[in-house]
This record gives C-alpha cells, sequence and structure tokens, in this order.
C-alpha cells in the first residue's frame, strides 16, 4: 500500500486568482489521482460539506463528510463545484473541502476542542481507510523504549509521518 502526498499549497500570491492559477498549476503538472482542497467556511452556518464536479457524490467525498460528522460537525453533504476554480481546472478529480464555518462559535468551539491533527486524520481515514494518528499511537507505544532517532527512523519505515510532541522533533532529509 502507500499513498504519496503532493502538497500543492502557495504561500505567496499578488491576487486570489493568481494563487488559485499557481495551485492549480502545481497539482497539473503531477499525475494525481485525487486533488483535496481544504477550506473554512464563511456565512454564519454550521458544519462540513464537499464540493465536487457536478456534484458527484463520491465515496471519498461522502465518506469526508461522514467522518466530521462522527467528530461532531453537521453534515451538509456533497454539493456541485463545477463553478469553483481548483474543481474546474485540476485534470485529477478534485474535492474541496469545507470543514466548519469560521463565522460560526459552535463550529470554532468544536474545531478548537478537536484539533487539527484529528480532523486532518478524520479526512484521511476517509480518503485512505487508514486511521494515522491510531497507527502513530501504536506505532509510539510499540516503540516507546527505543531512542529519539530510533523512534524517527521506525515511524518513517511505517509511512507515517513523525508527529511533533515533547519527545520527538523534527528531523532534517
Amino acid at each position: 500500500g502507500g499513498h504519496t502526498v503532493v502538497n500543492c499549497t502557495v504561500d505567496k500570491a499578488s491576487t486570489t486568482n493568481a494563487y488559485l492559477s499557481k495551485v492549480v498549476e502545481t497539482a497539473n503538472k503531477k499525475e494525481l489521482d485525487l486533488f483535496i482542497s481544504i477550506h473554512f467556511n464563511v456565512g454564519k452556518g454550521r458544519g462540513c460539506e464537499c464540493y465536487t464536479w457536478k456534484g458527484e457524490k463520491s465515496e471519498i467525498a461522502t465518506g469526508i463528510c461522514d467522518e466530521l460528522y462522527k467528530l461532531g460537525f453537521t453534515n451538509r453533504g456533497v454539493k456541485d463545484g463545477s463553478g469553483l476554480y481548483v474543481i474546474k481546472n485540476t485534470k485529477a478529480k478534485a474535492i474541496l473541502v469545507e470543514v466548519c464555518f469560521v463565522d460560526t462559535s459552535s463550529d470554532v468551539a468544536l474545531y478548537k476542542k478537536k484539533g487539527a491533527k484529528v480532523i486532518a486524520n478524520a479526512i484521511c481515514k476517509a480518503i485512505t481507510g487508514e486511521d494515522i494518528l491510531a497507527k502513530a499511537t501504536d506505532a509510539y507505544t510499540d516503540i516507546g523504549k527505543l531512542s529519539t532517532r530510533t523512534k524517527i527512523n521506525e515511524v518513517a519505515k511505517m509511512g507515517i509521518l513523525p508527529y511533533h510532541d515533547d519527545e520527538l522533533e523534527p528531523t532534517k532529509a
């Protein structure tokens, strides 16, 4: 198994259109099976939703909404995102995820309570079928008595990105 992740994040752009263009250009240079764009919604609503080409209710898109619902977010479902730049212009199948509403206090409170790692894990689980946080926790438990450097190497061999905690520091490749 295993999955390769290509980070298409753009750190600087002069305009929103320039940003979107750079993201799509980065994505289209690679042979991607799936393009996921993660966002926060506004508009005083509640919950999560996914946008896809013509509102296709793919297993992954519905799965992302289902996994976020399990964390407590309202499931607003899969919607037509055909008019959205990244959905329309990426060659790969694209899903734009709206995790929650940043202008709704209950969504913000739930996001803060769960945390980015748990939310990212839920999205990852919907895509890959794997619970990466559980796998990482098990890996750390199993190799708990090893030196920090060995732990990082062992976890890296399993295809798990080492999560930063008090004990582990990031390594340079």
